[in-house]
């Protein structure tokens, strides 16, 4: 947690206190994007954003549903379909869910030079398995999506108003 250009409110979602402190915003959208799959508790976490959400509020959630290891500090290889997503918020309906699909690790390397430069470096450092033993599995994993795209999936929840609808 950091404050930074942008950010408005800096705080722990599992604290009641900045839950409310989010809900005093007034906000009716609750945006929980690629952070579960970097949870040991992705359950409590997803359950108190859950809480943030008003009546006939919604959330969008995003994972990782086919995508390399990565480390941010940790990836627990959380990669759920649309529908494990929703279990994950119980106190949400699932409106809308799909899973889509984005670019190759090669599509992205060719964006620029620099990127380019990093696809080359990896590679090479990929052949050599006792360099940097514990960098070597993330590194050598993204090349199984270098022709296969990313995917992603996205669940739109919503909680009932108070008319349960």
């Amino acid at each position: 947690m950091k404050a930074a250009p942008g950010v408005d409110l800096v705080g722990d979602v599992l604290s009641e206190a900045f839950r409310e402190k989010i809900a005093a915003e007034g906000a009716s959208v609750v945006l929980c994007c690629n952070i579960l799959e970097h949870l040991t508790d992705p359950l409590v976490f997803s359950r108190a954003c859950g809480l943030i959400v008003p009546p006939g509020g919604y959330l969008i959630a995003t994972v990782p549903y086919s995508y390399p290891h990565h480390k941010d500090p940790i990836d627990t290889g959380l990669r759920p379909s649309p529908a494990q997503i929703a279990m994950m918020f119980p106190e949400l309906s699932l409106v809308e869910g799909e899973i889509v699909s984005s670019m190759t690790y090669l599509q992205e390397s060719l964006r620029s030079k620099a990127e380019m430069s990093l696809l080359l470096k990896n590679f090479l450092k990929s052949l050599f398995p006792f360099y940097h033993p514990k960098k070597w599995r993330s590194r050598a994993h993204r090349f199984l999506w270098l022709f296969r795209p990313y995917k992603v999936s996205i669940a739109v929840l919503r909680r009932p108003d108070e008319a349960g609808i």
